[in-house]
């Protein structure tokens, strides 16, 4: 497998990954190619400005800013999810900060690929098994906090 040049700048970067995806793609009689970008990353911005590729939005992210004030940041929630938020209160659920360690990674990972599981997420959407490893690894701990909710006196995992 060949790399590109990491030394290269955004646009070039991306002029030579085309090109030897165009390469990849005519050896192996690809017709199309489709590829999920990371939605707070800013790779798409180049790419559709390169105009050698059709930028298309499939999903929609939820997330909230989390800078500004606590009543700032409460009055941006809907009402449903108030509600919502103060049942859980109600039945003794606590949100606690934790490492980003091998154990909670591997926590995180069982609990979302059961979700989607049970959602009947089409194996597409599904994220690799590093995919939130790899955010908190290229983002820091500046951009990327691991929350957990637990239920009465549950705790967290161990450490690994």
């Amino acid at each position: 497998m060949l790399c590109c040049d990491p030394t290269l700048d955004g646009e070039a970067l991306l002029a030579e990954f085309t090109g030897r995806l165009l390469e990849h793609c005519r050896n192996e009689a690809y017709a199309s190619e489709f590829a999920s970008l990371h939605p707070f990353l800013d790779g798409w911005r180049v790419l559709e400005r390169s105009g050698l590729v059709a930028v298309e939005q499939r999903k929609e992210v939820v997330y909230m800013d989390l800078t500004g004030d606590e009543a700032g940041r409460w009055k941006a929630v809907r009402k449903g999810h108030k509600s919502s938020i103060g049942r859980a209160r109600k039945s003794g659920v606590r949100i606690e900060r934790v490492a980003p360690t091998g154990a909670n990674f591997d926590e995180l990972n069982r609990l979302y690929y059961h979700t989607m599981e049970r959602n009947g997420a089409r194996a597409r959407w599904l994220f690799p098994k590093d995919y939130f490893a790899n955010c908190h690894a290229a983002l820091k701990e500046d951009r990327v906090s691991l929350f957990f909710a637990y239920v009465g006196e549950a705790t967290p995992p161990r450490a690994s």
